[in-house]
This record gives structure tokens, C-alpha cells and sequence, in this order.
């Protein structure tokens, strides 16, 4: 059976909402042997899951044939943690990388790269993001009890801003409503 590479690339849009894609970072599952990786787990805009869903049916049948076994599936999940507002309900991917992904920005038909000190992939710009599908066998020995289909990582373009999604505390918004009881003192008079 041939196998078609680009068959199993493809580009999605979506929301980036965090991951070490500036950094590696280093597992500490049970599973893992501790190689650092590289990931972005990005909520999916609306329709973006079919072209998920084509490169893993191909993946699939470049690798099993017309008969696959039940594979674990790690491609779309949707989001089921209510504390997580912004995923709560949606699709997202969390693919990842051994190798740094293609960071970039287009600017004047031009694609230039991105560095963390550019702030602009921060959680909740929004992003395309270049992903592959793959197939991989079971493994008892790392603990993988049956075949699976996931995504690898390749790159991030960013798109747009969007209202941040992070902890940082917006004081506006935490303190609307309270007042200071030195609130019309002179600077000379606050004691600090």
C-alpha cells in the first residue's frame, strides 16, 4: 500500500489556549521516559474537526488497512472540565512534538517568525495550527495496551488577538463596585 504523506497533514483554525511551544517540556507521567516535547492544545473553531477527523481515517488506513483494530483514539476530545471556561464544551486538539514547531506571524504576504518576547502567542489569540496524524502499536512494555491515532505538532501562525485566557488578575473587574477609605486623601496622608 502506498502512503501519501501530505494525505495525513493538514490546517485548522482555532483559539490557542496553552502548552510549552517556546520550551520543551518533560513528562512526568508513569508511562513516559522523560523525553522533553513540545505541545499547544488549541480550541477548535466550528467545523475545523472534520479535517481532523480525514487525516486520522487515513492514518488509519495507511497504517491497519481496510480492517483496523479498535485504536485509542487522542485526536479531538471535547472539553469537560467546567473550572476551564473556555474549553468547557468544545472541541480542541493537544498535539504534540519532539521538535520545536514552526512558530510564525504573516506580515505583508511574508512569513516572519515569532519569539515569546513578541507576545503574540499568548492563551486566547487566536491561530492556525499545522498538525500530522499518525498510528502507533501497541507497546506493553511503555505501557500502551492497544494501537492508537494522535496528532503530531508542526506549527503555529498567529491570526489575531483575542481577550487573554489566562490568571492574570484584571483589578478593574476584581475591585468594580468597592471603595478605598483614604480614597480622597493627599499622597502625604497614605500610610505606605
Amino acid at each position: 500500500m502506498s502512503k501519501d504523506k501530505d494525505a495525513l497533514k493538514t490546517t485548522v483554525l482555532g483559539r490557542y489556549v496553552g502548552g510549552p511551544i517556546f520550551e520543551p517540556k518533560i513528562s512526568e507521567e508513569e508511562d513516559s521516559r522523560g523525553e522533553p516535547f513540545y505541545s499547544a492544545c488549541v480550541i477548535l473553531n466550528k467545523g475545523e474537526e472534520k479535517k481532523i477527523h480525514k487525516v486520522k481515517e487515513e492514518a488509519i488506513k495507511q497504517k491497519f488497512g481496510d480492517k483496523p483494530p479498535k485504536t485509542d483514539d487522542w485526536t479531538v476530545r471535547e472539553g469537560d472540565d467546567e473550572e476551564y471556561e473556555a474549553s468547557y464544551g468544545s472541541l480542541f486538539i493537544n498535539p504534540k512534538s519532539k521538535n520545536q514547531p514552526e512558530l510564525v506571524i504573516r506580515r505583508a504576504g511574508v512569513l516572519h517568525n515569532v519569539t515569546k518576547e513578541d507576545d503574540l502567542l499568548y492563551p486566547g489569540c487566536y491561530v492556525a495550527i499545522s498538525v500530522n496524524s499518525f498510528c502507533y502499536d501497541k507497546k506493553p512494555e511503555r505501557n500502551v495496551k492497544r494501537p492508537g491515532i494522535s496528532l503530531n505538532l508542526r506549527g503555529l501562525m498567529f491570526l489575531k488577538h483575542g481577550e487573554r485566557l489566562s490568571d492574570v488578575v484584571n483589578a478593574e473587574a476584581e475591585f468594580d463596585g468597592f471603595d478605598s477609605e483614604i480614597e480622597d486623601a493627599d499622597d502625604d496622608d497614605i500610610p505606605y
